[in-house]
């Protein structure tokens, strides 16, 4: 970004700057929780 962009962001009103970061967040994730766990190679158990 360029210093005019962050200007423009600053002076933007609250809602219209969390609706702004609620479109790009809806545009670049995903709605998706991914779980991951550890096993003991020893015991064959998950932590």
């Amino acid at each position: 970004m360029n210093r005019e962009e962050l200007l423009k962001l600053y002076d933007m009103d609250l809602e219209e700057l969390i609706s702004k970061a609620e479109q790009i967040t809806k545009e670049n994730f995903s709605n998706e929780v991914e779980v991951c766990s550890i096993i003991s190679a020893r015991t064959g158990r998950g932590f």
